[in-house]
């Protein structure tokens, strides 16, 4: 090939094979946890470790090595003369993904494929069973190719801290050098928070949270959740919504991004919570450039979960989106909701915003789900590195749940099995769900001050201006700028800070039980 721009086109055409292919492998994924009937799980292990092995083959095609050669032997003054910046942060992403999928081998990519599989069935048969020695040895096998893939990834680094490898991958660039300092600055100011935010609530009248409880038409939820995610601007035209045991978002393309929620009969919050978070990840993965090209992916979990956490939190649990949610709830949902005074709303706020410890991670509300994080954390740490055995999970969890919230586990489904993440050999994940409530709450204050009159836009249901913002902020850069903290410093200003979050959670909960801010 003769000139830059050929070779960039060709290498184009390589990575919008690959990025399609791997479109038809979530599919499939999405199919397993939402329609697929029990019996095919084994079959469907086989096909996934198949795909897994045709994409590998894609992602590690020669041909890839030889078209960056080709670019090196240009020089950079040339492909800077014929590349904008854009093409050249593809090139860059290109080379990233290149070096990642060849350092693993075929016959290992295709091993984790099953494992991964394998593992999503054991741990929905031991979730449903209650029973954690069911799914212990797939989390062994799990744990064990994680090491293993840390080591393929980046040997140097995976002899030192196989953590740290995978930090990386969900958050480009992080340490635990630099989380942990994040994550105890973070504690040390919860805690205390949290303690008196508790002792606060033992003085209250707690009949305010009646109003979630009852027995409701599931049907009637299905049609509220989808008109509020509709009217949050979800596009059902390039997306869908359906039901499933754990909430979760599913894109194949931003023409086709799919999103889960989990609905009860006798609790009609939850599903609505989850549906907004689903929509906000959605709506990062609607507005991504559908080019197929690296640059033009999601850039990292922290920042993936600033998206769905805004959107539930800083929007979701205000009294302004409460004044615009509250009516469809009732009248499309069938939930007798009191609306007709003052009071009647504040006893909906209180018990939407009410500060009660749960088992359950993702039923939690923002203070105590905190907690939750900073045991995953450090379980998961703490096993990949061989420090924590395995079977010491159930144990360690109860004992550290009973101690952060002063909870009784009663058994294993609402414990260590709650979570469907180490049904697959990764992790590194969890430490994202805390950086994205960090990230969300910074994001938040860069609205407000860009958009000073946005909570009154909100009660009336104008949530178009905070997608644009969002969408020309952070979503349309996918990777363009290569970490959070410097796509954060062009969105809002300045890198990861988690004294917004601090603040954020200050301000409100003090008000909320009437607590002195100095006493903290």
């Amino acid at each position: 090939m003769s000139t830059v721009r050929s070779v960039y086109d060709r290498l184009c055409v390589l990575l919008r094979r690959s990025h399609h292919f791997s479109g038809v492998n979530a599919i499939m994924q999405y199919d397993q946890q939402v329609f697929m009937p029990a019996g095919a799980a084994s079959v469907r292990a086989s096909q996934l470790e198949l795909i897994a092995g045709f994409l590998h083959d894609l992602n590690t095609d020669p041909e890839f090595k030889t078209l960056f050669d080709s670019i090196d032997s240009f020089g950079p003054e040339s492909v800077e003369k014929e590349l904008t910046a854009y093409e050249s942060a593809v090139i860059r992403e290109a080379r990233i993904k290149y070096r990642k999928h060849t350092s693993i081998p075929k016959n290992v990519e295709e091993e984790r494929a099953k494992l991964e599989s394998e593992g999503y069935d054991a741990w929905v048969r031991a979730k449903k069973a209650k029973d954690f020695s069911i799914f212990a040895p797939n989390l062994e096998k799990n744990l064990q190719m994680a090491r293993t893939l840390a080591s393929y990834m980046e040997p140097e680094k995976a002899q030192v801290n196989a953590y740290d490898v995978w930090i990386d991958q969900f958050e480009r660039g992080l340490t635990q050098a630099r989380l942990d300092p994040i994550l105890k600055e973070i504690r040390t100011a919860v805690v205390p928070l949290l303690e008196k935010v508790l002792a606060a609530r033992k003085n209250m009248d707690n009949s305010f949270a009646e109003v979630l409880s009852g027995t409701f038409d599931v049907e009637k939820l299905r049609k509220a959740n989808e008109e509020i995610v509709k009217r949050l601007g979800f596009d059902f035209e390039n997306g869908r919504m359906d039901a499933s045991p754990h909430p979760f978002t599913t894109s194949s393309s931003p023409h086709d991004v799919r999103i889960t929620t989990r609905y009860r009969a006798d609790e009609w919050l939850q599903s609505i919570t989850g549906s907004i978070h689903e929509a906000g990840h959605a709506f990062y993965e609607q507005n991504l450039k559908p080019t197929g090209l690296p640059v033009d992916e999601y850039l990292s979990m922290g920042i993936h979960e600033s998206q769905s956490l805004f959107w539930e939190r800083m929007v979701g649990l205000s009294n302004q989106f409460w004044k615009f949610a509250a009516p469809i709830v009732r009248d499309v949902g069938g939930v007798p909701l009191k609306l007709d005074t003052e009071s009647e709303f504040a006893d909906l706020m209180k018990a939407i915003n009410d500060v009660n410890p749960n088992f359950i991670r993702v039923e939690s509300d923002e203070l105590t789900y905190v907690m939750h994080i900073l045991m995953r954390y450090e379980f998961e740490a703490q096993m990949l590195a061989g420090t924590m055995k395995i079977s010491e999970l159930p144990q360690r969890w109860n004992a550290q749940i009973k101690d952060y919230l002063g909870l009784e586990v009663t058994d294993d489904a609402v414990g260590c099995l709650q979570d469907v993440h180490w049904s697959s050999p990764f992790v590194g994940y969890f430490p994202t769900y805390l950086l994205g409530a960090m990230n969300a709450a910074q994001i938040f204050a860069a609205v407000k001050r860009d958009i000073p009159d946005v909570m009154e836009k909100v009660e009336k249901g104008e949530f178009a201006v905070i997608k644009e913002w969002l969408t020309n902020k952070i979503h349309t850069h996918g990777t363009f700028y290569p970490s959070a903290d410097e796509l954060l410093t062009h969105a809002t200003g300045e890198p990861m800070n988690p004294k917004y979050f601090i603040a954020y959670l200050r301000e409100k909960y003090c008000a909320m039980y009437n607590i002195d801010p100095s006493t903290l």
